[in-house]
């Protein structure tokens, strides 16, 4: 989800498939997708209108004569994640850091990230008072980055949290928000082989503000590895590799869709840190049934199959807890065909580079009605902050799958109901409900076709 940081306001917060709803403790990270799948086959038949047969990709594919067709091939995919990368401000183009940068430009950054928070609760309910809030700000150490700073470079080695400011601690706007599990300070996770630009450290030293291709924020440091800026950039352009489904190795490192590696037979080779600090590697067996490859072909047979394998993973805001979020997961799933997707649903929307047709107040419920009956599977539909992909449409409605805590049905007497889902979920579009007054059609942002824009 992560939509905008610090901001759950006004009709955000009353959405429940935005990432709102009472949900249960997160299942734990080894629980992965063919588990969870299984656990989906009750959760996903709890909204009406989503039959068993449903729940499985090839129901879907064998609904359209377009399943394999080749949307982009790979230069022509290069070429998109190219012009994104050059003129999406969400993007950050690691090949171009230079050796050393202006202190201003890291402390802006820094700043960007997240204004003094206010009106904060710990996960006991309690209010987050003053003093700590001092704490985090002063743990950024802004004052020591020096007119200059040093880029340094490392390769995550594990998954890592990426955070708002330099802590653990967990810290929520209300009840609801303990209840769901949003917790406002988690921003995303990298995955193993992530490149990063090393710009800052907290005043204890303890974490470290770093550039990810996609995301600036704070993580630990103990899961980085440090080279050169060429062999952090070459270890990450090797590995050319893509986990199809994800699963756990021996070693206990989770190895999630869409992560890069470099194979040698039935080996991984995974970056990890050596006693120095520095970047090395070590061959890992993978799991018997592990599918590794390539980017996959830019097909909707692939895409729909790759969602279908987080069917029932649970939902993690910020990718908390070894899991996804609404936007992580369209992004892995895109990442599969080798896609690269802006980290959070506003920027995804906002792309300058995508096919995105936009609607706003003026817009009329039968000009959303109109474009979504030409939506394609694979497009992806925009309301404040969540989105969802197409899967097809079947009897005049619109089926997605989305990483969500939950939606909002009528019952019987027209009032909308809680039907709490907690993780990757197949639904109907048109039954969903915003409030009282307002469906999730009411409310469409955007619907976005991930191919390059005509203009």
């Amino acid at each position: 989800m992560r939509s905008h940081r610090f901001l759950v306001a006004g009709l955000t917060a009353t959405l429940l498939a935005a990432c709102a709803t009472p949900a249960p403790a997160p299942a734990p990270t080894s629980q992965l997708a063919t588990v969870a799948a299984a656990r989906n086959g009750s959760a996903g038949l709890q909204v009406p209108s989503v039959s068993p047969q449903q729940l499985h990709a090839d129901y879907w594919l064998a609904r359209s004569a377009d399943a394999d067709r080749i949307r982009l091939d790979t230069a022509q995919v290069a070429t998109l994640n190219a012009e994104q990368f050059q003129r999406d401000p969400t993007f950050n183009r690691l090949d171009a850091f230079p050796a050393t940068m202006d202190g201003s430009r890291v402390r802006g950054w820094i700043e960007q990230l997240a204004k003094r928070p206010s009106g904060l609760l710990g996960k006991d309910g309690g209010a987050i008072g003053d003093s700590q809030i001092d704490a985090w700000m002063a743990s950024r150490a802004l004052g020591d980055i020096p007119a200059q700073v040093k880029v340094r470079w490392a390769v995550v080695t594990q998954r890592a949290d990426l955070r708002t400011f330099p802590t653990d601690i967990r810290v929520f706007r209300n009840a609801q928000g303990i209840r769901e599990r949003i917790d406002r300070f988690q921003e995303t996770a990298l995955f193993p082989g992530t490149p990063v630009a090393v710009l800052h450290a907290s005043r204890d030293g303890r974490w470290l503000f770093v550039a990810s291709p996609t995301y600036k924020a704070w993580m630990h440091r103990e899961p980085l590895a440090y080279a050169s800026q060429a062999e952090v950039l070459a270890f990450a352009r090797n590995a050319s590799q893509r986990v199809v489904a994800p699963h756990l190795l021996a070693d206990g490192r989770q190895l999630d869709m869409s992560t890069t590696v470099t194979v040698d037979g039935n080996k991984a080779i995974l970056p990890v840190r050596g006693s120095d600090g520095q970047l090395a590697q070590r061959e890992v067996t993978l799991p018997a049934g592990s599918t590794v490859a390539g980017a996959l072909p830019y097909s909707e047979r692939n895409l729909l199959t790759q969602a279908f394998r987080l069917l029932g993973e649970s939902y993690g805001w910020g990718h908390a807890d070894g899991t996804r979020d609404c936007s992580g997961f369209v992004s892995d799933v895109y990442r599969s065909v080798g896609v690269q997707l802006a980290r959070n649903t506003g920027d995804q929307r906002d792309s300058p580079v995508l096919q995105t047709q936009r609607f706003d107040e003026h817009s009329t419920r039968a000009q959303r009605l109109a474009a979504l009956a030409k939506a394609q599977p694979g497009d992806l539909i925009f309301i404040p902050g969540h989105v969802m992909m197409v899967i097809g449409h079947l009897d005049d409605r619109t089926y997605v799958i989305h990483d969500t805590p939950g939606v909002r049905i009528n019952d019987a007497a027209g009032d909308p109901q809680p039907w709490p889902l907690d993780g990757v979920s197949v639904t109907p579009l048109e039954p969903l409900r915003a409030d009282a007054q307002r469906d999730f059609i009411d409310i469409m942002l955007a619907l976005q076709h991930v191919m390059p824009r005509r203009d």
